[in-house]
């Protein structure tokens, strides 16, 4: 059959969907997938079972069941909406990968056993350096950039950290990640790409549980933001409330689990 995926703009969005069109791929389907221009270089270069191309909808409005000339159309472009996934499914959406999960069996498709985009992509050959990279922001969401004083803890853990690296395009941050020894982000995005080429990743976390990501992942752990209301599942995050500001101990569980800065932490703290 032809299969065609959609998923729009995030990086890590894309990320968690990898699995789900390598496993349909994998079964002998031909699979397409609609993004927004700007990522279908980097998915053609570690999804080379998928026919990557851009988008000619509206990703949000337009969830069309079927489109002509494919046998089934799953789009996951209104993952974001957890609350409204909630109330329809009856219990609680304990992580994103469960609704991917729910739309690619609505038409019949096979699944993957689990969720680590690493184990299905063509990962970039590039050197390993010792490079820490740090993500003190998210694009448009103020409610998950980090606070001075926790990105002031990490650098005391790594003083060679690189902040908010930029890079020319998506690819290349792909490869920067892919060279890395370690990823630290309170964005969602650098730590999925970690994930995706096994880079280990340390994520200053405010949605869903901490717990649960860490089991389906494997690169990977979690420290959850000590803010009352957390986890949660607001996307723009809240006017009166800073929910990445507020870390316990970030250095001591930084050091913790990490061995190489564990070994270094008497040292440098």
């Amino acid at each position: 059959m032809r299969i065609m995926f959609a998923r729009h703009n995030g990086i890590g969005d894309i990320c968690m969907a990898i699995p789900f069109m390598a496993v349909v791929a994998h079964a002998g389907h031909e699979v397409h997938f609609m993004t927004d221009p700007s990522n279908v270089n980097w998915c053609r270069q570690i999804m080379p079972f998928a026919q990557s191309r851009s988008m000619d909808m509206n990703p949000y409005a337009d969830h069309r069941l079927g489109i002509a000339g494919y046998d089934a159309y799953v789009n996951f472009n209104n993952v974001e909406q957890v609350d409204y996934y909630t109330e329809l499914m009856g219990v609680p959406v304990p992580i994103r990968q469960v609704l991917y999960l729910a739309l690619t069996r609505q038409h019949g498709l096979p699944v993957p056993a689990q969720f680590s985009p690493g184990r299905f992509v063509e990962r970039p050959v590039v050197p390993k350096s010792e490079a820490v990279m740090v993500f003190s922001k998210a694009a448009g969401n103020v409610s998950r950039t980090l606070l001075p004083n926790v990105v002031e803890d990490i650098v005391r853990v790594y003083p060679d950290a690189v902040v908010d690296p930029t890079y020319p395009d998506k690819w290349d941050l792909f490869r920067a990640i892919a060279g890395a020894r370690l990823v630290v982000s309170t964005e969602s995005g650098p730590y999925h790409i970690a994930e995706t080429v096994g880079t280990p990743w340390r994520a200053l976390y405010t949605t869903f549980s901490p717990e649960v990501l860490s089991h389906f992942y494997e690169s990977g752990k979690c420290l959850q933001s000590s803010v009352s209301c957390s986890p949660c599942h607001k996307h723009s995050g809240c006017l009166d409330i800073q929910c990445t500001g507020r870390f316990d101990n970030v250095k001591e569980w930084l050091i913790e689990n990490d061995p190489v800065a564990r070994e270094l932490g008497s040292k440098k703290l």
